[in-house]
């Protein structure tokens, strides 16, 4: 019977985490100042290094408490931990695509 249960309510917990990433989704500052290079941190670069360590904070802390629950619990929370782990880094995706870009430039302009 507590097997039973302990499925429901991890099932549960998946639906959850989906939420959780989806609404975490529409949170990340996509704009052009998610992407400036130049001075300080922008307030959406911030934002999305915020939002970032915080999904990996929810993504860290429920991997470990499922190492201390048998096995179907991973087995069941993988995929939706996999979505929150996605979206902490594709709120910082564009940020560091923008770096790699600027770097690939300058390297280019040194060798011409």
């Amino acid at each position: 019977m507590h097997g039973h249960l302990i499925l429901l309510v991890l099932h549960e917990i998946g639906k959850v985490l989906l939420l959780l990433a989806e609404r975490a989704g529409y949170q990340v500052s996509t704009g052009p100042e998610a992407r400036q290079l130049t001075g300080h941190a922008t307030a959406a670069q911030i934002k999305n290094f915020a939002l970032c360590q915080h999904l990996q904070e929810i993504h860290t802390r429920i991997l470990d408490t499922t190492s201390s629950l048998p096995s179907i619990a991973s087995d069941v929370l993988s995929p939706s931990l996999g979505v929150v782990y996605g979206v902490a880094c594709d709120s910082v995706t564009s940020l560091f695509q923008a770096m790699l870009d600027r770097l690939e430039s300058c390297i280019q302009q040194i060798h011409e």
